[in-house]
């Protein structure tokens, strides 16, 4: 089992719309979710299994880290206890990869995602 940091924001997870795509960012390091682009969040921990999480997601470059916007909208084997946190708010989930930083993550987002209505 591994803890996952989540935002949170008046008692719900805090999802962030990047063009339109509607994601709650899930860290395994609570400092890389340290970003003005959250404004004043409170970090909740998640416990769910590692295991399940594809290991693209985890510690390797953004465009091979589920970060292709080609890939964006696909389902990916996350895990059930990040998925009800991110359900809660009707978003997907977004799993920083380790040694990235939140803004480093929605800055590519932001350019490379295409824009959804």
């Amino acid at each position: 089992m591994e803890k996952f940091y989540v935002p949170y924001v008046g008692g719900k997870p805090a999802a962030i719309s990047i063009n339109g795509h509607r994601m709650v960012i899930a860290s395994l390091d609570e400092e890389a979710l340290d970003s003005d682009y959250l404004g004043v969040v409170d970090i909740l921990e998640v416990v769910a299994e590692r295991e399940f999480l594809p290991t693209d997601f985890l510690g390797t470059p953004p465009e091979s880290a589920g970060l292709d916007p080609k890939n964006f909208d696909q389902e990916a084997p996350i895990p059930a206890e990040l998925r009800e946190v991110a359900d809660s708010v009707e978003s997907g989930v977004l799993v920083i990869p380790e040694n990235m930083t939140l803004d480093s993550v929605i800055s590519h987002l932001e350019s490379e995602l295409p824009w959804i209505q």
